[in-house]
């Protein structure tokens, strides 16, 4: 199974208090915690926990909450602050550079760069997903529209790129359903509405495409095929979940998931 739990709650290094996003990159994993208010860094080959970035010092108009997180190659960090609507850009040993989309973000959550260093926003207040230059901070694209029809977005979370980088997947919280759309914003298929409930986090397969989602109301993990075709449940029964948030593929066959209700990361193989 190769389960494994990394952290506890509390405020000290490798401690939670309402885990939220993660993103793998070169055997670290980078980790938001909202109410500790940090970016917490995780090496997964020594299985251990190696930094810690404290933001609650940042000159932010309001105490920041931290939700999704991304890395570019050049190893700049990239966060989501819900409440002071943007994202916040710091180098690779954590020092505070500057923050994108003050003037265009109501309530940032997941985000992503692609190949292109364009970064991809989701906007949780606005429904709608906002792209900016990663380099300058532009705002270039947008597209999304509030309600409850399969081509619209109500209260949207965590995106992700199909690994030709041509479609958004998108969780839709509200509708319960995972959508995908053009990059140019055309509305392509859903997904997950007969058993998702409030889904949040997800992660593709760099060579399957199979897409993973965290079922936040239900507390499990969610396998769907690329064309959006249910697989399975992945077997968390070693330990419950309790609200996941974020994951992320730490290789072939295991994913690490962000367990906000229990304070923790833990590990699963996706294919059990």
């Amino acid at each position: 199974m190769n389960f494994k739990r990394f952290g506890n709650k509390g405020n000290q290094l490798g401690e939670f208090m309402n885990v939220q996003g993660v993103c793998h990159k070169n055997g670290q994993v980078y980790i938001t915690d909202s109410k500790n208010q940090c970016i917490q860094v995780l090496d997964v080959l020594l299985g251990k926990f190696v930094n810690k970035f404290n933001l609650s010092s940042l000159p932010l108009k309001l105490q920041p909450f931290l939700i999704g997180i991304s890395t570019d190659l050049s190893g700049k960090i990239y966060v989501t602050d819900y409440e002071n609507h943007c994202v916040l850009l710091f180098d690779a040993d954590g020092s505070y550079l500057k923050k994108i989309g003050y003037n265009n973000l109501l309530g940032p959550k997941g985000l992503m760069i692609d190949s292109q260093r364009n970064l991809l926003v989701i906007d949780n207040r606005g429904c709608c997903v906002q792209t900016f230059t990663a380099a300058l901070g532009e705002l270039t694209f947008r597209f999304g529209i509030q309600g409850y029809r399969d081509e619209e977005l109500c209260r949207p979370h965590f995106c992700a790129l199909s690994n030709d980088e041509n479609h958004v997947i998108i969780t839709d919280f509200r509708s319960d359903k995972v959508k995908i759309f053009t990059r140019e914003g055309k509305f392509v298929k859903c997904f997950g509405a007969n058993g998702l409930r409030g889904p949040t986090g997800l992660a593709v397969h760099k060579k399957s495409g199979d897409i993973v989602v965290c079922d936040f109301g239900n507390s499990k993990i969610q396998v769907y095929k690329s064309n959006g075709s249910y697989m399975h449940t992945v077997d968390t029964s070693v330990s419950q979940l309790s609200g996941p948030q974020g994951v992320c593929f730490i290789d072939d066959d295991r994913i690490l998931v962000a367990d906000s209700g229990n304070h923790c990361l833990k590990v699963f193989n996706y294919k059990s």
